[in-house]
């Protein structure tokens, strides 16, 4: 496979991780595929947060699912024995207040050092991503974790966590529109240990500048630069799946 067919084999998937669980339902049901269960905040850090009105925690109050929509889901393809974990982004534009605990901590679950504004967001569903793993089928042969923007982040400590239950088991990573969260250092070791993973970002997208390299941030997996669209007066163009991305992928040789 080209990197153009890797990456329109993943866009189908990280568009569904904004779905409610009908709706993932349906998707799994039009592609002979098997939900295993939705991505959930859990609740008893969601309370914290929500109880946390003007602490470090408050800001993360914005970045709840609304509705308890979840942050994705985990399905399985039979037939080709792929696992594919599905991690979206805020949906509004919040994925913006991440930025504000942009603040490189000790990352809890890979070694090295993360953001930890971004780190939070996944202490959230970290519980429901190994309930999840548990459920994988022994007969898994291929998993491909996807996410965007602030997904992006989730989907690589997703994987890091896959890492560890399902050893010898290849991991695909595609991120699409991802904002920096490792060090140096940690983005170097994360790489080593997902070699098969790509960023695809939106040349006119600001959000895969931030946080700025001499913050200390660094990129992670392999760039595929795209020209996907914009519009000068609204930079939400830039970063949506549909608008900005897709079409630049869609104009890579194949």
């Amino acid at each position: 496979m080209t990197t153009k067919d890797h990456l329109l084999a993943s866009y189908p998937f990280i568009c569904q991780a904004y779905d409610d669980e009908d709706s993932a339902r349906a998707f799994c049901t039009q592609n002979n595929l098997q939900l295993l269960g939705m991505i959930e905040a859990n609740p008893s850090i969601k309370t914290r947060i929500l109880a946390d009105e003007s602490g470090p925690l408050s800001f993360l109050r914005h970045l709840l699912p609304p509705d308890n929509n979840p942050w994705g889901d985990f399905v399985y393809n039979p037939a080709t024995k792929t696992l594919d974990a599905c991690l979206r982004g805020t949906g509004t534009g919040l994925e913006w207040l991440a930025d504000l605990l942009a603040v490189l901590t000790i990352c809890r679950y890979f070694p090295g050092r993360c953001h930890e504004g971004m780190q939070l967001v996944f202490d959230c569903i970290s519980q429901s991503v190994r309930l999840l793993i548990a459920k994988a089928p022994k007969d898994v042969a291929t998993i491909r974790v996807h996410g965007h923007s602030l997904g992006c982040h989730l989907a690589a400590l997703t994987a890091a966590q896959l890492r560890q239950f399902v050893i010898g088991i290849p991991i695909e990573v595609y991120l699409w529109e991802p904002p920096r969260f490792f060090d140096s250092g940690t983005a170097a070791s994360w790489n080593r240990a997902f070699p098969n993973s790509w960023a695809i970002k939106n040349q006119h997208d600001l959000v895969v500048t931030v946080p700025p390299l001499f913050n200390g941030f660094n990129n992670i997996a392999q760039d595929v630069w795209v020209e996907g669209g914009w519009k000068w007066d609204d930079l939400k163009v830039a970063h949506h799946l549909e608008t900005g991305p897709y079409p630049g992928v869609l104009r890579l040789p194949s």
